[in-house]
């Protein structure tokens, strides 16, 4: 079978790692176009990561108590607007035996806790975020990036780009979830649009468990360029061509796809 390449698609890496735990969530929700229910861990991991970088760019110059305190303001207006939207909260995405109410507030609080570990990490370390007029905002914190390949034109977002004691820049992003990530592609399509966009000679990054409060080991990520557009390439392919294979596992627990799933309900597979 031949694929006509008419225009060039957009990818990114979460479309990779969703493609990659389950082709038929991938289908679901970017083909389908089913909107997952909310979770509370979106908006923990989502306000996290606004406020860590609301308070890097502010020379880190606000206390802990501020962290937690608009924290949870930004998390509480989140989980109203989506209550709003979303107003039967058994339809939620939460942890397995915890209703949503009780998820809720556990995620304010783990979100307040991590931020009060991010705080205490970021001051006793010896890394710091990266100020560089070659950057869209000349600061390495949600740093935009596009790379343009053959098939594929690839987008994101770098959470953090850092200088470490010895003057190394790395790349670096920011986990709130419990599952440390087993694969480095994030950190090496970061590396490379690092090198490849704004010159800068970055081989190594790290994920930041916030549930541990510290960085992990510093990664090498020196993958050619030519390797991730296979990657990529590979993965626009098999979408092109409907491939979107089921993969049941322990993923399914806490997927918000169930509902249109046709592997975990066969008779939606003729709808």
């Amino acid at each position: 079978m031949t694929l006509e390449i008419i225009s060039k698609s957009n990818r990114s890496v979460s479309q990779l790692d969703l493609y990659l735990t389950c082709g038929e969530r991938y289908r679901l929700r970017y083909i389908d176009g089913h909107n997952e229910p909310p979770a509370a861990w979106l908006f923990q991991g989502t306000e996290f990561h606004g406020v860590a970088e609301d308070w890097e760019l502010n020379n880190r110059t606000e206390s802990a108590e501020w962290m937690t305190s608009e924290y949870e303001r930004r998390y509480l207006s989140a989980v109203e607007n989506a209550k709003r939207e979303w107003p039967e909260l058994w339809k939620w995405q939460r942890a397995p035996k915890q209703r949503t109410e009780d998820d809720i507030v556990s995620r304010l609080e783990r979100g307040q806790t991590q931020l009060r570990a991010y705080h205490d990490h970021a001051l006793s370390s010896d890394w710091r975020i990266l100020r560089d007029d070659r950057l869209p905002r000349g600061v390495g914190l949600e740093v935009a990036f596009e790379l343009e390949f053959n098939e594929v034109i690839l987008r994101g977002f770098i959470d953090q780009v850092r200088v470490q004691a010895n003057g190394e820049i790395t790349a670096d992003d920011l986990k709130t979830g419990a599952k440390k990530p087993e694969s480095p592609v994030q950190l090496a399509v970061y590396a490379a649009a690092l090198r490849e966009i704004y010159g800068l000679n970055v081989h190594r990054g790290s994920y930041y468990m916030a549930k541990d409060g510290k960085a992990g080991k510093l990664l090498n990520v020196s993958h050619p360029i030519e390797q991730l557009e296979a990657w990529f390439t590979m993965l626009n392919r098999g979408i092109l061509a409907g491939v979107f294979l089921p993969k049941p596992g322990s993923h399914c627990t806490m997927c918000g796809m169930k509902p249109w799933c046709s592997y975990q309900k066969p008779e939606l597979f003729f709808t």
